[in-house]
C-alpha cells in the first residue's frame, strides 16, 4: 500500500477517534464523511467540516469558525474545482470556497436533514434530504429550481446519466428522474435503499442494494434504464446477506463488489447470468 495511502487512512481514524471525544451536543457516532481530491482530504464529522493536507495532514481550513452543538455535519462533502458542497443535520445544505472554507451561500427551504452525499451535473446541484425530496439548487447561487418527492428518507447519493438522475429511497423504490424533475420510472425493491446506487461503465444497468425484509440485505442489480428489475442470483438463488444496515456497490475492472458495515466485500461478475 502506498504511502499516502497509509496517511490518508490514519488521519481518517485519529479525527474519529479525536472529534468523537470532543464533541458536545449531538453525538455521531459512525465514521466521518471523508472526500479526496489531488492534494487535500476533507472530513464532515460532528460540528466541524475540517480541510487537511493530504501530505502532512495539517489543517487548511476549519468550518464554521466557531462549531455550534446545533449545526452537525455527516454527510460526505462533494468536492469540485473550486468549492465544497455539503448539508448538514440542522436542515442546512452549503456552498463553501475550496480554497478558505468560507461560505458562498446556503439553502435552508428543507424540511430535513442531509446524510447523503450530494451529486453535481451541468451547473445543478443535486442534495438528497430526510424528508424524502430530492433538491435540485442552482450551484451558483443556492436558488431552488425544483424538487423531487419520494415516500421516505433519501440517503444515498444520486447518479446521473444520459440526462437522467438515478436515486434510491427508503421506500423501497429506485428512481430514474429526469433534468427537470419529473419521474421517468420507479421499480420497487425487496426493500430500503440505503447506499448509493452504481451505474454500469456504459450506462446500460443500474446497480442497487436494499435491506430486505426483517433488516436482511438483498442485493437487486440490473435495474436496466427502462426500470425492469432482475435481482443477482447465486446458483439460482437471490444473493441474501443477514442483518447488515449499510453498503454500496463499488465498480472494479471486471466486477462490481458490494461493500457493507460489517467490514466484509462481496465480488460479483460484472455480467451475471440473467434470471
Amino acid at each position: 500500500m502506498k504511502k499516502t495511502h497509509l496517511l490518508l487512512i490514519t488521519l481518517f481514524i485519529w479525527l474519529t477517534l479525536l472529534m468523537s471525544a470532543c464533541a458536545t451536543g449531538p453525538r455521531v457516532t459512525d465514521a466521518p464523511g471523508l472526500a479526496v481530491d489531488d492534494t487535500d482530504v476533507f472530513v464532515a464529522y460532528s460540528t466541524y467540516i475540517f480541510s487537511l493536507d493530504g501530505a502532512n495532514g495539517s489543517v487548511n481550513w476549519a468550518y464554521p469558525e466557531k462549531g455550534s452543538a446545533a449545526v452537525v455535519f455527516y454527510a460526505p462533502p462533494l468536492v469540485t474545482d473550486d468549492a465544497i458542497y455539503i448539508g448538514d443535520l440542522a436542515n442546512t445544505f452549503h456552498k463553501l470556497d475550496k480554497t478558505s472554507g468560507e461560505e458562498i451561500w446556503s439553502y435552508t427551504g428543507s424540511q430535513g436533514f442531509y446524510l447523503g452525499q450530494a451529486a453535481i451535473y451541468d451547473g445543478v446541484v443535486y442534495a438528497p434530504n430526510n424528508d424524502g425530496n430530492l433538491y435540485a439548487l442552482d450551484a451558483d447561487n443556492g436558488s431552488l429550481l425544483w424538487t423531487f418527492k419520494t415516500g421516505h428518507y433519501l440517503w444515498s447519493q444520486p447518479q446521473i446519466a444520459n440526462d437522467t438522475i438515478f436515486i434510491g429511497s427508503m421506500d423501497h423504490f429506485a428512481y430514474a428522474i429526469s433534468l427537470a424533475g419529473e419521474e421517468i420510472w420507479s421499480s420497487e425493491l425487496a426493500g430500503a435503499a440505503t447506499g448509493a446506487p452504481l451505474l454500469s461503465e456504459d450506462g446500460s444497468m443500474l446497480f442497487v442494494g436494499s435491506l430486505a425484509t426483517g433488516w436482511s440485505l438483498w442485493i437487486q442489480p440490473r435495474v436496466t434504464l427502462s426500470g425492469h428489475l432482475r435481482p443477482i442470483r447465486v446458483s439460482g438463488e437471490p444473493l441474501l446477506f443477514p442483518k447488515v444496515n449499510w453498503f454500496s456497490p463499488i465498480r472494479l475492472a471486471t466486477s462490481t463488489s458490494f461493500r457493507q458495515k460489517m467490514a466484509k466485500v462481496f465480488g460479483i461478475q460484472r455480467s451475471p447470468a440473467r434470471s
